[in-house]
């Protein structure tokens, strides 16, 4: 097993996974981008780790040295990897978030993993599959310059869990 999996699916552990503190873009502005994506992998990890907010079980989520979001998780549909890049743009309107802005529908870590978790996760069909790792992972999301298979394996520079 990888460094940071769970021993239990995220679903068995429901309220043992403590809810991170909720963060805004503008306060991390001075700060490496790779904060902000390691704020929003956890808010991803607590909402879809909440009892009753999906059948999901994340296995494993970190940010790779290029800096996107890389979630592993299962459902009924089967066993999936998704990789989220460029986290400090609004994926509901493509547009850079604002450094000055801290409302929650805008620019708060929280919100962007909402706007992960239920406009891209959540989707009623079956992700394109991308890629497949020996682990039996279906790989689908951004696709990554150096190729999904380099991707994935690549040095991590955070593992959330």
């Amino acid at each position: 097993m990888s460094q940071g999996r769970y021993l239990k699916p995220t679903s068995e552990l429901g309220s043992q996974v403590e809810k991170p503190k909720n963060v805004y873009f503008a306060d991390l502005m001075a700060e490496p981008l790779e904060q902000w994506a390691v704020a929003v992998g956890q808010q991803l990890v607590w909402q879809v780790s909440q009892p009753n907010a999906s059948q999901r079980n994340v296995w494993e989520c970190w940010i790779g040295e290029d800096g996107a979001l890389y979630i592993r998780y299962s459902d009924a549909a089967g066993k999936f990897g998704a990789r989220f890049e460029n986290l400090h743009y609004d994926p509901t309107s493509g547009q850079l978030l604002d450094p000055m802005t801290r409302e929650h529908s805008c620019g708060s870590a929280a919100q962007q993993a909402s706007n992960l978790y239920d406009g891209r996760m959540n989707a009623t069909t079956v992700p394109t599959n991308a890629w497949t790792d020996n682990e039996g992972y279906r790989w689908w999301g951004d696709a990554p310059d150096l190729g999904w298979p380099a991707a994935v394996v690549q040095p991590r520079s955070h593992t959330i869990v």
